[in-house]
């Protein structure tokens, strides 16, 4: 109710959607996300093993995910937008 009542008030819609923008055209710009999660996966990469044996699982599908959240990340700006 507040975001709705506030986006009511013309001056604060337009400094929403620059503010907004302007994230979404840096850090939330595909090619910076999808960065993000490569660097994040490498980190972890090495511990994943461990993981799926203590938690069950497979590396396939950890690979599935990582693709899913990049494929997320490509798609996302087209959906705010």
């Amino acid at each position: 109710l507040l975001f709705r009542r506030l986006m009511t008030n013309q001056d604060f819609k337009n400094r929403f959607i620059n503010l907004f923008a302007d994230q979404l055209n840096t850090n939330f710009s595909t090619a910076h996300v999808q960065a993000q999660i490569d660097a994040k996966s490498e980190a972890i990469q090495s511990e994943i093993g461990r993981h799926m044996t203590r938690w069950g699982g497979n590396q396939g599908s950890w690979y599935s995910q990582i693709d899913a959240m990049r494929e997320y990340a490509q798609e996302r700006p087209g959906h705010v937008k």
